[in-house]
């Protein structure tokens, strides 16, 4: 919850779930849980508050971003968005996002997301009672949580959702793989039992043979050829750790990958702003020098036309055009020199020749 806040939506199921299964503890199961809910949750939302006067911070505006207003990674970049007119097109952007990302997540999220096939078994024993009213009970739990975690992963869906297609951290319905497969397995056996196989080694072969078959999207990834563990482009750690060493532990890098500069350079980085004029300026005069910007591919791979030269690409898109085919850079620009051993792939500019300190060392 604390690092995930779309997990605090669960508490919605948890409570109708006490509400229906609580029996002669329903009242006391809901306000115990409510209690303990607001407990945990109540000091990170203060210590939001005082930092920056959102109890969910940036997080709290994932509901309106991949929306007219603010399309991609417009919002996060911005250092005074304008929420101006949010509200006039507020509900038919919420209803387009929910419709076009419900119909994404029915037809290629939710036939996959276990890994394999046993979530078919799982979908089938929905219409089969259990003996076991826990049982029953839990099943129909992961159905309430499905109901509420589908409409909330739809809504909150942002950019981070385009950069990887099946595995990243808002597909929240991966939180019941788990559980869906248990279920599923279950049901497997239930009628495999049916079946009433008495030869021991025939049914044993039948084991076998399902479990290959169960397992087959996760063997087929260890044939060759094997892919690099490396997400190139634009990750390659031991560049982004070079790089991030051209710099001192105080200095700013400004880039399209901040976590990654973050992460594998451990150095303090803030995302490419809007334009490289007149909100640049206001991060390196007003915040903070920049004194390295490194573009990727995640900005120079975008698609030319909607992107690079409409979009919300367009100002860097030039920009990066002008430098790689020209050589030529704004007027008064501060960063005017750039490491050639990146180009063309990506663009590294810093306010002296780092890379050359670095050699010498």
């Amino acid at each position: 919850m604390l690092t995930q806040y779309s997990f605090g939506f669960l508490f919605i199921p948890v409570l109708i779930f006490f509400i229906i299964y609580g029996r002669s503890y329903r009242v006391s199961s809901v306000l115990v849980f409510a209690l303990v809910f607001i407990v945990v949750i109540s000091p990170w939302l203060a210590r939001n508050i005082a930092i920056c006067g959102k109890p969910f911070g940036t997080q709290g505006y994932a509901i309106i971003q991949e929306t007219s207003k603010f399309s991609d990674n417009a919002l996060d970049r911005e250092l005074r968005p304008d929420f101006s007119g949010v509200n006039r097109v507020y509900l038919d952007d919420l209803a387009k996002k929910l419709t076009v990302n419900l119909h994404k997540i029915l037809t290629d999220v939710l036939p996959g997301f276990t890994g394999n096939w046993l979530a078919a078994f799982f979908l089938a024993g929905l219409i089969i009672p259990y003996k076991n009213p826990v049982v029953s009970a839990l099943r129909n739990f992961i159905i309430l949580s499905f109901v509420t975690l589908i409409p909330v992963m739809a809504l909150n869906q942002t950019w981070l959702s385009t950069m990887s297609r099946d595995v990243h951290s808002e597909n929240i319905v991966f939180w019941l793989a788990p559980i869906v497969i248990l279920y599923g397995a279950a049901l497997f056996f239930i009628l495999l039992d049916q079946i009433n196989i008495q030869n021991q080694l025939i049914k044993n072969g039948v084991l076998l043979f399902s479990a290959v078959i169960f397992c087959l999207p996760l063997l087929i990834t260890f044939l060759p050829p094997r892919e690099v563990p490396v997400a190139w482009p634009p990750y390659y750690p031991p560049l982004i750790k070079q790089i991030s060493g051209f710099f001192k532990n105080n200095e700013l890098i400004m880039t399209d990958i901040p976590w990654a500069v973050a992460w594998y350079g451990k150095h303090q980085a803030i995302s490419l702003t809007p334009d490289p004029k007149e909100s640049f300026f206001r991060v390196n005069d007003v915040i903070k020098p920049v004194n390295g910007i490194y573009i990727t591919q995640v900005t120079m791979d975008s698609a030319f036309q909607t992107k690079l030269l409409k979009g919300i690409e367009r100002f860097w898109g030039k920009f990066v055009i002008d430098i790689i085919n020209k050589g030529i850079l704004p007027t008064g620009f501060p960063l005017k020199y750039a490491w050639s051993d990146v180009l063309p792939d990506q663009l590294l500019l810093a306010d002296w020749e780092r890379w050359k300190w670095a050699e010498k060392k």
